[in-house]
């Protein structure tokens, strides 16, 4: 079985106009989804569209109509020109816990076949005014590179008003390392060609068990409810370091329904980027949003030595990318 729990933290860093930085702990769900039957029969206290401890809802992401996630993102892919012969997703994601959750971002990792390579990643962001974006990424920046030894590098124009802290206009550059015995994903935000945020996770794979999930629920109940009053609580810190406030656009409709808008995340043209942005720095994030904050991992599940910047990545990602300062 591929699905897993990743133990880890969360950590943002704002750069201007004024610094402002936090990490927190976090414990993420890395869901085959064709594996999700099995999960619901064999895994105690996770169940699928149902009511446990913890659970997993297909109407929880996508167009939030139900039905089963893995083909409608397929579907999505195929939208895009993303033809897989047999497709094979694994979503990254925070799970219901106690009824509740809210996933500032998940990562659908899409895949040609059991063990094949990647082939795209859609970035479903959601903010706090009840509107998601599905960013469709699939031109590297980097195609050359294997991804099972080296990052996996995308640039994608921002499309979604994740909070009142941040220009609606930008882009962002992702990193995706090879997942493994670690995991580690990222988000570097520019905004007038310069970088603005970055936000980083790092996790270690723990074995999805009836066990792992009870310790996580008896470390953490509140673990979900903490990630949306911690989002609020450093909205707050922002504010009061007089970090300006953007109006933010009018709403619109999208191509999943309403509030809900996806675009394939097709290159920038070269002149629009600056020399500067060519190299991102090595972010590796969870989230698009500057004031996202995951809830503290379980510590029964957590590594026994403290995860530092750049002790967690892959090595393949110190070859090819730089640490941000």
């Amino acid at each position: 079985m591929t699905s897993c729990l990743y133990a880890g933290y969360v950590r943002h860093r704002r750069r201007a106009p004024r610094v402002h930085a936090f990490r927190y702990g976090l414990c993420l769900f890395y869901l085959d989804l064709d594996e999700l039957p099995r999960l619901d029969r064999t895994v105690r206290l996770f169940s699928v569209n149902r009511r446990n401890a913890v659970a997993f809802h297909d109407r929880d992401h996508l167009d939030g109509r139900g039905g089963d996630t893995a083909p409608r993102v397929a579907a999505v892919l195929r939208n895009a020109g993303v033809r897989l012969r047999e497709p094979r997703i694994h979503l990254l994601t925070a799970c219901r816990i106690l009824g509740y959750v809210f996933n500032p971002v998940s990562l659908y990792y899409c895949h040609e076949g059991p063990g094949g390579p990647l082939r795209a990643v859609v970035a479903e962001v959601n903010n706090t005014f009840g509107e998601r974006h599905l960013y469709v990424l699939r031109h590297r920046l980097n195609p050359a590179s294997d991804t099972s030894r080296h990052a996996a590098r995308y640039r994608a124009p921002k499309a979604l008003y994740v909070s009142p802290f941040l220009e609606a206009d930008g882009h962002y550059d992702f990193h995706f390392a090879p997942v493994g015995p670690r995991l580690s994903v990222g988000i570097l935000q520019y905004e007038s060609g310069r970088p603005t945020l970055d936000a980083q996770f790092w996790g270690r794979r723990i074995e999805l068990t009836s066990r792992s999930v009870a310790r996580l629920v008896a470390a953490r109940p509140l673990a979900t409810v903490k990630t949306i009053a911690a989002i609020h609580a450093e909205a707050l810190r922002l504010w009061w370091k007089g970090i300006p406030v953007r109006p933010r656009p009018p709403r619109r409709s999208g191509a999943l329904g309403l509030r809900v808008t996806t675009d394939d995340a097709a290159p920038l043209p070269a002149a629009a980027v600056p020399a500067a942005a060519a190299t991102p720095a090595a972010s590796v994030a969870a989230t698009a949003s500057d004031a996202a904050v995951p809830a503290e991992a379980p510590a029964a599940s957590a590594p026994a030595a403290p995860l530092v910047a750049g002790a967690v990545p892959a090595p393949a990602i110190a070859e090819d990318e730089h640490h941000a300062s």
